[in-house]
């Protein structure tokens, strides 16, 4: 069992990582979001956010299945969680318009510091 020094060390280090990564995407003209184990949203970038958020609510802490209604999305990140595939895929998501995106899903496991 961890003591609670280690698991304020792991919440410090996981909030750097965090941050730091969130830093990294936002500099990016794509949309990026990056989800944990169970297809929660953790990360995503004010492009994603504009083209993905409903109602001004955020992409973080929503499910992937919240956010897309298209198997071929939820097939891609299952595909990267299960079996460290990379997937391009192309689905239309619709709001006041209908939009075409090319997207590609991969997987990014990072160890314990």
């Amino acid at each position: 069992m961890k003591s609670f020094i280690e698991n304020l060390l792991t919440l410090s280090i996981d909030k750097s990582l965090k941050e730091a990564v969130s830093k990294v995407l936002e500099t990016l003209s794509e949309g990026a979001i990056v989800a944990d184990n169970d297809t929660r949203i953790i990360i995503s970038n004010s492009v994603a956010n504009k083209a993905f958020a409903r109602f001004g609510v955020p992409l973080e802490r929503m499910r992937i299945s919240e956010v897309f209604r298209d198997l071929s999305v939820h097939n891609a990140f299952k595909k990267a969680l299960d079996n460290n595939e990379s997937s391009q895929i192309e689905f239309e998501f619709l709001t006041h318009e209908k939009r075409i995106y090319r997207v590609s899903v991969n997987s990014l496991q990072i160890n314990d510091v």
